[in-house]
């Protein structure tokens, strides 16, 4: 996860699930980091994507998630 770069966050499981699902339609790779604690759900999901990817995923996301 070096070289890619974290594009989106959120402490709802649905939205960042909604992000990558946009995401993958447009065929950009990406992974999702869950970083929340297992029993509370406290925390963060983080999505990432290839550095070259990164201004194409921001207006997907700008303009279809909004």
């Amino acid at each position: 996860m070096d070289d890619w770069t974290r594009i989106y966050e959120s402490d709802q499981a649905w939205q960042a699930g909604l992000i990558e699902g946009l995401l993958r339609e447009e065929d950009i790779p990406c992974v999702m980091l869950n970083k929340q604690d297992s029993l509370y759900h406290i925390g963060m999901l983080e999505i990432y994507v290839r550095p070259e990817d990164v201004i194409r995923a921001m207006n997907i996301i700008r303009e279809r998630a909004s």
